[in-house]
């Protein structure tokens, strides 16, 4: 029995975790970082895939502050494992990019929170 035909009273959705990828972007954050020091080089995405839609859904464990000062990860979502991926980069990349151009300032660290991998 798949899964995806599973039917769990008073559960809504169940997700399975497909992959985990390790994205270095130490190039990209050189550009928006202030100062020498770079605090985050990499992140992690995982993507799952949706039982309903047949669709594939990824996050990121690397925040980024939100305009009420909480922090907010990327989410990409894609047909195949790698649309989702690239969607979710180039989201967070977006992200990044329209924080920036609203504080009128180069990040540091304290623009970032990194989620521990075993809690995303």
């Amino acid at each position: 029995m798949s899964w995806k035909v599973l039917e769990i009273e008073k559960i809504n959705t169940i997700e399975k975790l497909v992959a985990e990828f390790e994205v270095s972007a130490l190039t990209f954050f050189e550009e928006v970082y202030e100062g020498d020091q770079i605090s985050f080089g990499s992140f992690k995405v995982r993507i799952y895939e949706q039982k309903e839609s047949n669709t594939f859904i990824g996050y990121t464990n690397l925040k980024l502050k939100d305009p009420l000062g909480g922090f907010e990860g990327a989410v990409g979502y894609g047909l195949k494992i790698e649309d989702a991926l690239v969607d979710i980069i180039k989201n967070f990349k977006n992200n990044v990019c329209y924080y920036m151009d609203n504080c009128k300032r180069k990040l540091n660290k304290d623009d970032f929170s990194l989620v521990s991998y075993d809690e995303f």
